[in-house]
């Protein structure tokens, strides 16, 4: 899902649990731009937790003043690398979309999945925006008049010289924007999740079948936070439905989540280890 956040000058950056939040549920690399001396300044490609941490302590003790995009990346359409982390900068030359330390005139950040076909298969579907936005010549004002309307559930902010415009419904929380809810909680990665997202999952975390403290299936929606805003978007009669369809209907949205099968049990007990990409023993696993 990724989470795209906007730090205006006049806020403070998200807490440090916030950020280590967001690094759980997105763990696909970091970045971030700021505004300054008419530019915008670029850097990306943070791929380890300490590497976030580091430049998290640099921005809160440098740059509470500016305006400040932040990205946490998953994966959806070109590789897990440096180079397709966010932000990006709007240009028309491929070659710029991979730079990790750039200062460009605009640059843009992206949270969701674009019906739009990226030219190679190394690079984003948002990569792939910045780059038509570069070729187009548009502005950023009226590259949002153009796709306002259009970009359904996606969020977009886009950052020049003069300030920030966003794309988008997004949450606000202390004068801060943040395109989701996983700045909120820790999320775990034991599963499969949903097929238009990645193999990581955020959502979907074991609300299926789990019972309550009388005995009965807890309501997904309850439990679960995407899916809740799934339903509140596009199922207004979930109410409605029983408490089997309503499991169905969860099962449906995380799609192949059973782990070889196994019980509700072996989430207890297993959990992804990023450095080798294969489910492993808890006690195993080796989190970046």
């Amino acid at each position: 899902m990724c989470i795209a956040i906007v730090k205006a000058h006049n806020v403070p950056f998200p807490t440090l649990d916030e950020m280590n939040n967001c690094w759980d549920n997105n763990p696909d690399g970091f970045g971030f731009a700021i505004r300054k001396n008419g530019k915008v300044e670029i850097h990306k490609g943070f791929m380890k937790r300490n590497e976030m941490l580091d430049a998290y302590e640099t921005l809160t003790k440098k740059y509470a003043n500016f305006d400040v995009l932040l990205h946490f990346r998953i994966a959806t359409h070109g590789g897990i690398n440096p180079q397709n982390t966010h932000p990006f900068p709007i240009s028309d030359k491929k070659k710029d979309m991979g730079k990790t330390k750039v200062v460009a005139d605009r640059c843009l950040i992206h949270n969701g999945v674009l019906p739009i076909e990226p030219r190679s298969k190394n690079i984003s579907d948002t990569a792939e925006l910045a780059l038509r936005l570069g070729e187009s010549g548009i502005t950023n004002v009226e590259a949002v008049r153009l796709l306002d309307g259009l970009v359904g559930t996606n969020k977009i902010a886009l950052m020049n010289g003069v300030g920030i415009v966003t794309l988008g419904d997004w949450i606000e929380k202390d004068g801060i924007l943040f395109s989701n809810r996983t700045y909120s909680y820790a999320g775990t990665y034991r599963y499969y999740t949903a097929p238009a997202t990645s193999k990581y999952g955020w959502g979907c975390w074991g609300a299926h079948s789990r019972l309550d403290d009388k005995g009965n299936p807890k309501d997904p929606y309850i439990e679960d936070k995407d899916f809740a805003m799934y339903v509140d978007r596009y199922e207004p009669h979930y109410k409605e439905l029983t408490l089997d369809e309503k499991q169905e209907l969860y099962m449906e949205f995380c799609g192949d989540w059973n782990l070889n099968g196994a019980d509700d049990h072996i989430y207890d007990d297993y959990e992804y280890d990023y450095k080798t990409g294969n489910y492993v023993e808890k006690s195993a696993a080796k989190k970046k």
